[in-house]
């Protein structure tokens, strides 16, 4: 697949043939972002992002948005 002196029909083939040997697939069991940010992001605002997340996946009950908006406010200030 590398070399210049193969056509570059067989070339790109081969290279799709070996594809699979070559890169790996990422893990299904891969880290979720929001465990991925708790070790970058201060702990007091991971919980602000996961209130955010949710809030785009699927909604907040009015306990928990009346928390992000303090969280939220608390950031801002």
């Amino acid at each position: 697949m590398q070399s210049s002196d193969v056509a570059l029909e067989q070339r790109l083939r081969a290279a799709a043939l070996a594809a699979p040997f070559c890169h790996v697939k990422p893990a299904d069991s891969a880290p979720k972002i929001v465990e991925v940010v708790r070790h970058v992001v201060e702990p007091g605002r991971t919980r602000a992002l996961e209130l955010t997340l949710r809030r785009f996946n699927g909604g907040l009950s009015d306990e928990e948005a009346a928390e992000l908006a303090a969280l939220n406010a608390q950031v801002t200030q």
